[in-house]
């Protein structure tokens, strides 16, 4: 039996208007020098200061499956997504393209495979390109187990050139996400994906774990929660010259741990001619052996958006 769902949904779109509120734009730690000794004494240079703003997120996009019999078809999306400040210095804007077969399994769920590419300007510049594709997986196991994994290959080209000579490199990530239905207003999943990049300096490539752990589910007053955990820990793949916070310079491989929280609330009890609003929460703390990469920051979303 082909799920019917999955078969009679040929197009999605969605778009969206946030005003956001950030406490660390620039991922500064907080510190307010960084200091070495030398034979002339202790030296040392101002940091950044945390900067903080309050910027408006627009983003609009869109899945259409073209179908060529009851199970086979074409998938293709675009996405634009944009995010100003009044310091234009932290103005982000993201180009989503891609486009790929889709096939729907009788009762069980479907697969697609993307090729894409993706566009990014930051700072009002033009950033990097990363032409990629990527495979996914969702298969409905029994009525309360949801099963999706997949993986993505790209490349990362980037505008500067002397970003470029750094930064460029493949990058290759797989992931697998069991969900579990508790009712049908309810629901929990787990989380693992494996990321590896393989950026020019060797110093810059790093390997990636994220550990996620996430829950939904709609409360009385069609109030909805959703909240998601992550621990991601990143091991960088060659050594490089670090400034510690006892003024010693030291050469070693950067290690990482990352930690995330997300929090976001809406209701349809508030929805107006499909307009509906909600507000979310994130915040975001980086610990490093390297002083220099720690940082944590707030950042806040008050949506509204439009359901079609």
């Amino acid at each position: 039996m082909i799920n019917f769902a999955r078969y009679k949904k040929n197009w999605n779109i969605y778009t969206g208007f946030s005003i956001v509120p950030d406490t660390n734009l620039n991922y500064a730690t907080g510190r307010r020098e960084e200091c070495i000794n030398t034979m002339f004494g202790v030296l040392c240079r101002e940091l950044d200061d945390k900067s903080t703003g309050v910027g408006i997120q627009y983003n609009v996009g869109g899945d259409y499956y073209i179908k060529l019999t009851d199970h086979f078809g074409l998938k293709t999306s675009l996405s634009f997504n944009a995010l100003d400040f009044s310091n234009s210095t932290f103005d982000d804007y993201m180009l989503y393209m891609a486009a790929g077969p889709r096939y729907i399994f009788d009762g069980l769920g479907e697969i697609s495979i993307q090729p894409f590419t993706q566009l990014r300007w930051y700072g009002g510049k033009y950033y990097n390109t990363v032409p990629g594709v990527r495979a996914d997986i969702d298969l409905d196991l029994t009525k309360r187990i949801h099963l999706s994994f997949g993986g993505s290959y790209s490349k990362d080209v980037y505008h500067n050139d002397n970003l470029d000579n750094i930064l460029r490199g493949d990058e290759y990530t797989i992931y697998i996400q069991p969900r579990y239905y508790i009712n049908n207003k309810s629901f929990a999943f787990v989380g693992l994906s494996y990321t590896t990049n393989t950026a020019k300096l060797k110093s810059y490539g790093s390997n990636s774990i994220d550990y996620s752990l996430g829950y939904f589910a709609e409360l009385p007053l069609t109030l909805t929660i959703f909240t998601r955990l992550d621990l991601i820990q990143t091991k960088y793949k060659d050594s490089q010259f670090f400034i510690m916070d006892n003024y010693t310079v030291n050469k070693f491989t950067r290690k990482d741990i990352g930690y995330r929280a997300y929090l976001r609330l809406s209701s349809r009890y508030l929805e107006y001619k499909r307009l509906y609003p909600s507000i979310s929460y994130t915040y975001t703390k980086r610990d490093s052996n390297a002083p220099a990469y720690e940082f944590d920051k707030h950042r806040f979303q008050i949506e509204m958006n439009y359901r079609f």
